[in-house]
């Protein structure tokens, strides 16, 4: 099976595909529950960056010179005090390793039961479709089987009938037949 690449698939979540490429990768969801996962989690990421809020960028002003250094001299204390501060508090690189790895573990985790979860669903879509498609069958297989009976019943039905019809015909000809022997040889 062919998968379309991450390019179409960014488009198609945008709604800026053509209407060519966006039925044929409608097409493509309904029969790869690989990709129809694989895009449920592009969007539900999406979802939740756009959930974030950002803060407001302050109104910049027209100061003197004299409150632009002023400002920016205080802002440079600071960034020293923040850096200062955050070497001194920072984690070693082997608790941040473990702490991003556990985290990475259990968001894994809930995005794989997540799609677990999907596929199931799939999976139990699919084989009910299946069911309803078989039973579909096995009735049209078991009406097609009685309509054929009925048709061999008459067939044999109009058989016995003409049978029976031709057997009349000629026991009275055998009839007629013997008489006339019989009168001939009186």
């Amino acid at each position: 099976m062919k998968h379309h690449a991450p390019e179409e698939w960014l488009l198609y979540m945008d709604g800026e595909a053509s209407s060519e490429l966006s039925d044929c990768l409608s097409q493509h969801l309904k029969i790869c529950p690989e990709c129809a996962a694989e895009l449920a989690a592009w969007k539900r990421s999406a979802w939740k960056l756009r959930q974030l809020k950002f803060p407001a960028q302050p109104r910049q002003s027209q100061a003197p010179v004299f409150t632009a250094v002023k400002w920016g001299l205080a802002a440079g204390i600071a960034l020293f005090i923040g850096v200062a501060v955050g070497r001194l508090s920072a984690p070693n690189a082997d608790e941040l390793r473990q702490t991003i790895t556990a985290q990475a573990r259990v968001e894994m985790r809930d995005e794989m039961r997540h799609q677990l979860a999907a596929l199931s669903q799939l999976l139990d879509q699919q084989r009910k479709t299946d069911e309803r498609r078989m039973i579909a069958l096995v009735n049209n297989v078991r009406d097609q089987n009685i309509r054929d009976c009925i048709a061999l019943r008459q067939d044999l039905e109009t058989a016995v009938s003409v049978a029976d019809n031709d057997l009349r015909v000629n026991n009275r000809r055998i009839n007629e037949i013997a008489v006339a022997v019989s009168e001939n040889q009186k």
